[in-house]
């Protein structure tokens, strides 16, 4: 809906306000770019309307058209700004509209209906239908549609008493009139309904996705849902069209699982012409081998690299040695039944080596090794699927289903009936890849959404899990699968795992999630997650899937990326010899921000040389393995080291609030028993980082953290709404960084409410303020707001050399009483000597000073900061985004109106701010001087 009297193309101060709500501002709306001229001053847009608010050039100095023009095709590094999030598919929802003129880009939505004029398609738009409290559901909707699933949701209308969620049973069929009784509702088969638990209080929607498998593809099908018990009238009745089945199909030459004829033809080759790397890899290999000496050592990993030794060398005692590691495979896939980790560990690895030695293995060995794998595969297919929440083992199930049933299905003199068996293999397979999971690669929000390319097992179990991504988009590549489905995914990926996620030092990586133990890079780098040689694997495979797909950039990113990697050769290691090259030389010209807004992670610094800066802020959804309470967490990194980091570790309490720098806020537990923590299993809705903006000079974002403190399951919850903005100013000789958190109390909310950072050494604490020494840096701490902030100290549990589930850093805890609360915090880290940060008095927001930089939290469309003394560089930031705003200065005093918009009205970015300059005693607007160049 349009605010009144702010013109046509404002957004309204409810959609930015970001309250937990479906925001009539949606992504589509911000992709929408305003392209104005460099620099201007306050009055200089006089003569502009709303309208032509879009005018200008392109923030690459190309280009005329205003907001309806798109978004702009930039290299941030370049350009950098407003960080638009990872929304790379065209058309996520399925719904074969294309998101640039989606009504609804996360909701399918053919029709694309608007009954109420409002730019918000109806299939998004709450306001369309209005679910009552008791009665049907009215609002099923389908967030995505592929070939094989429907991923659906909706507002709940039932009230749980008990805590356990109400029961709702969603049905479909090939046939409207099978839905619109309740009789005919309860008579559809149950393999075409699913029956589950739905965990939302009345008129929220269901923030976990209801699945819909065993869809037929390319077909008309409607859907409805009823809560149990419901005989009453029907609620909707959804109609989708599913997609065409992928076009897969394994070659009939040999290999074809994860390469082809011509891949290993020319391996053999470069073997024979005395390839260095091969050779270094075969001595190593070798070695390995000689040293698999006890029969009952099965080391099936090992099949796969013997295999390739022999097609290299061509010398009998290989073939000899690879065909008795593939009957030791065959054995031990055979004597039991492979499930859980031991079915994702063994990597698919009898298919694989199957394959290389298909054309050497007589018909029975083949067919023993085909039956051997199908009775794991059958098992983990049909009647003990993997659970889909648990991320690695779901997605290391469906590469081993997709690897085998490549294998075997059709295979030229293979038994009718193994070759059956493996296409259904095949099928489920497929249908978890393109109905689970390619719809989280290319989901931008809600919960599995990992289209940035971070993977929900953190830093520790997500290199892990790249692997079987890894393996099963390389399988689909070498199968006929379009590389659309896969290789952007695939680029920001390794963006996000192996390009932004390393620290400026280059001697680890970001540590988030489950870490084993933070000991593992103590003496290398301390609080960074360890460089493993393992990841070169993912990475060698990732390398070449984009370069097959023709992403030469993002190739060459992934080749740049190995060379922070000591070559390591493992029984798993021969991707390198087939994609590796050196690591090509040149500066690194990667954007300095890199925003995964699938799973909520942005890293930002401030160049890419050892002594830089580097941000990191998390909001991440819930609701699955490897997660912890890190919603809203904010990280730092200056002059060689962390100077604010968490106590990460393997679950315990270093999966809790306890152990981040968050808001520890009061939330029921497990036996109605209180403690300070977040909801990571059961949130009312997904913590987000809802705007990003990033330049040379400031970086602004902006947490939407309601759902982190309200759950769908724990009663009460607390809080109507909490939000977290934080302005990092990084043009001072400082870091400085300004944290605004906004609390809102629901009834029954406790009157104390706090804060916590965590540091690598103890602070010291005088007032309201507190230093902690870091070698060479100091960093200071102010609490400004409000004035009755207690600053104290919580010690380190235990070490991080001993700690796998506890606290090992120091907290710095703020507290305050009172109801809805407001927190200020300034922190500055730097090598000299640090000026106290200061509140200024404010109306209709916060504010503080921190050397000669003012920034201004805002809360209402107007109001003032007075400074507490002078100042030169002004933020402004909460306003709407991409609207207008008014600011005046009057001595010490800024004043700001975002409603209406006069003649001297500025624009407001994309992530609601603005940045201002005194220049000759008035403000001088400079949002974009370091975007436009």
């Amino acid at each position: 809906m349009r605010s009144a009297g702010t013109g046509a193309c404002v957004p309204s101060l409810e959609s930015a306000a970001g309250n937990g709500g479906e925001a009539r501002y949606t992504r589509a709306m911000r992709r929408l770019a305003l392209a104005l001229v460099a620099s201007f001053s306050v009055g200089a847009l006089a003569s502009q309307g709303c309208a032509s608010s879009g005018g200008g050039g392109a923030p690459n100095g190309g280009g005329s058209g205003g907001a309806d023009a798109g978004p702009i095709d930039v290299k941030l590094g370049k350009f950098p700004g407003y960080l638009p999030g990872t929304e790379w598919h065209p058309d996520p929802d399925g719904d074969g509209v294309a998101s640039a003129s989606d009504r609804c880009p996360h909701r399918y939505d053919p029709a694309q209906g608007d009954a109420d004029g409002d730019g918000v398609g109806d299939a998004c738009d709450d306001d369309f239908v209005r679910p009552a409290a008791g009665g049907p559901i009215v609002d099923l909707a389908a967030e995505h549609v592929t070939p094989f699933s429907a991923w659906l949701t909706f507002r709940s209308t039932q009230t749980d008493t008990q805590g356990f969620g109400t029961d709702v049973r969603i049905a479909w069929s090939t046939r409207r009139s099978d839905l619109e009784t309740a009789a005919a509702f309860r008579g559809v088969p149950s393999d075409r309904a699913l029956t589950t638990k739905v965990r939302a209080t009345p008129g929220r929607r269901v923030e976990v996705p209801l699945i819909v498998e065993g869809l037929p593809p390319a077909t008309t099908i409607y859907l409805s849902a009823r809560n149990d018990g419901d005989s009453g009238p029907p609620g909707n009745i959804l109609t989708i069209t599913t997609g065409p089945a992928p076009r897969i199909a394994a070659a009939s030459d040999r290999p074809t699982v994860l390469l082809r004829k011509a891949d290993l033809e020319a391996f053999v080759a470069r073997a024979k012409a005395g390839d260095a790397a091969i050779a270094a890899w075969k001595t190593r290999i070798d070695a390995d081998l000689a040293r698999i000496a006890s029969p009952d050592e099965t080391q099936a990993q090992y099949c796969a690299s013997a295999a390739l030794l022999y097609h290299a060398t061509g010398e009998a005692p290989r073939l000899t040695q690879a065909k008795a590691l593939h009957a030791r495979a065959q054995r031990a896939w055979s004597s039991t039944t492979l499930t859980g980790n031991d079915y994702r560990w063994a990597n698919a690895m009898l298919g694989v080596c199957t394959d290389l030695l298909w054309n050497e293995l007589t018909p029975g060995e083949r067919a023993a090794a085909v039956g051997a794998m199908l009775q794991d595969d059958e098992q983990n297919a049909f009647r003990a699927p993997p659970l889909f929440a648990d991320t690695d083992e779901s997605d290391g199930a469906t590469r081993t289903l997709v690897l085998d049933g490549l294998l075997a299905c059709n295979a030229p003199g293979l038994d009718a009936a193994l070759s059956d068996r493996a296409c259904n293999v095949l099928e489920a397979g497929l249908r978890r890849t393109y109905g689970l999971a390619l719809v989280e690669a290319r989901r931008d929000e809600g919960t599995y959404a990992l289209s940035g390319g971070s993977l929900a097992d953190g830093s520790d179990y997500g290199p892990k899990t790249s692997r079987y991504w890894a393996q099963l988009l390389r399988a689909l590549q070498v199968n006929g699968a379009s590389a659309s489905d896969y290789a952007p995914f695939v680029s920001n990926l390794v963006r996000s795992q192996f390009v932004h996620a390393l620290t400026p030092a280059r001697r680890g990586f970001v540590s988030w999630g489950d870490v084993t133990s933070a000991s593992n890079n103590l003496a290398v780098e301390p609080f960074s997650f360890a460089i493993e040689p393992e990841r070169q694997d993912a990475l060698h495979f990732f390398a070449g899937i984009l370069e097959a797909a023709g992403d030469t950039s993002g190739a060459l990113r992934a080749r740049r990326a190995l060379a922070v990697f000591t070559p390591t050769v493992t029984e798993l290691s021969y991707p390198n010899l087939f994609f590796g090259k050196a690591a090509p030389s040149g500066e690194n010209d990667e954007e300095n921000a890199w925003f995964d807004s699938g799973m909520g992670l942005l890293y930002d610094r401030t160049g890419w040389s050892a002594n830089d800066s580097l941000l990191v802020a998390k909001a991440t959804w819930g609701g699955v393995d490897h997660q912890q309470e890190d919603a809203g967490e904010v990280r730092l990194w200056r002059k060689g080291q962390w100077v604010l980091h968490p106590s990460v570790g393997y679950g315990g309490v270093a999966g809790q609030a306890a152990a981040h720098s968050v808001l520890p806020l009061t939330v029921i537990a497990e036996g109605d028993a209180p403690r300070e923590g977040q909801y990571v299993a059961q949130p009312s809705e997904a913590p987000r980082i809802t705007a990003a903006w990033s330049d040379g000079a400031v970086s602004v974002v902006e947490f939407a953290l309601r759902g982190a403190y309200a759950s769908y399951y724990y009663v009460p919850s607390y809080y109507a709404n909490v939000r977290r903005s934080l302005v990092w100013w990084k043009s001072a000789a400082n870091d400085e960084l300004l944290v605004f958190d906004r609390i809102d109390d629901a009834a029954g909310a406790p009157a104390e409410k706090r804060w916590q950072l965590h540091f690598p050494a103890r602070p010291s604490v005088s007032g309201a303020a507190a230093t902690v020494g870091l070698g060479a840096t100091t960093v200071r701490v102010d609490a400004l707001v409000p004035g009755s902030t207690a600053l104290s100290l919580r010690a380190p549990v235990t070490t991080a050399e001993d700690s796998q589930e506890d606290v090992y850093t120091h907290r710095l805890v703020g507290t305050a009483s009172g109801p809805s609360p407001r927190f200020l915090v300034a922190l500055q880290a730097g090598e000299g000597a640090i000026a106290a940060a200061r509140a200024g008095t404010a109306n209709g927001g916060s504010c503080a000073l921190v050397g000669s930089r003012l920034t201004v939290f805002t809360e209402a469309p107007e109001g003032t900061c007075a400074a507490p003394g002078e100042f030169v560089d002004v933020v402004v930031t909460g306003l709407p985004p991409q609207a207008r705003a008014s600011l005046t200065l009057a001595g010490r005093v800024v004043a700001w109106s975002t409603s209406p918009a006069s003649a001297s009205s500025i624009a407001v970015s994309e992530a609601g701010h603005v940045r201002v300059q005194v220049r000759g005693g008035a403000l001088a607007e400079v949002t974009r001087d370091a975007v436009v160049r």
